[in-house]
């Protein structure tokens, strides 16, 4: 939902369809990558979601303005 708010209409498609891809990269990479952490690091590995999860939601809090109830136009 980010990326099509962030991204002036001109820049829309192109911007949500970059931050797709991006999406879809990583996941694979964590897909291909989880199973091989898994056995070197055995539970650990979960850590680092943890983290992430953590400092993800600390970012959005402190960062992110609220966009409820305004039209992608007028956000910026």
């Amino acid at each position: 939902m980010i990326p099509a708010e962030i991204f002036d209409t001109p820049t829309r498609a192109k911007g949500v369809a970059i931050a797709t891809m991006v999406s879809f990269a990583f996941n694979t990479m964590i897909g291909q990558v989880t199973g091989i952490a898994l056995a070197a690091v055995t539970w650990k590995y979960y850590l680092l979601f943890v983290i992430c999860n953590f400092t993800n939601a600390v970012f959005f809090w402190a960062f992110l303005p609220e966009t409820k109830k305004l039209p992608l136009e007028e956000i910026y």
